[in-house]
């Protein structure tokens, strides 16, 4: 029954979940480099949103599996 329901993805919407995670993931480093440069404390700022970068990079993969 469990096997019943596991269904392959095709290429094309493996690409699209990719992309999704690709856009994320840039989105959420370079946003906060891009707002914090010149202040001197991006770095800590920077740690705090790669938790939101994992979580956002989980979400967006996880249909493809």
């Amino acid at each position: 029954m469990a096997i019943e329901s596991l269904r392959f993805k095709s290429d094309r919407e493996i690409k699209k979940h990719f992309a999704i995670c690709c856009t994320f993931v840039a989105a959420m480093i370079l946003v906060p480099l891009i707002l914090e440069i010149g202040i001197g404390s991006w770095w800590q700022h920077y740690m705090i949103e790669s938790g939101f970068v994992i979580t956002i990079f989980l979400l967006a993969i996880w249909p493809v599996f």
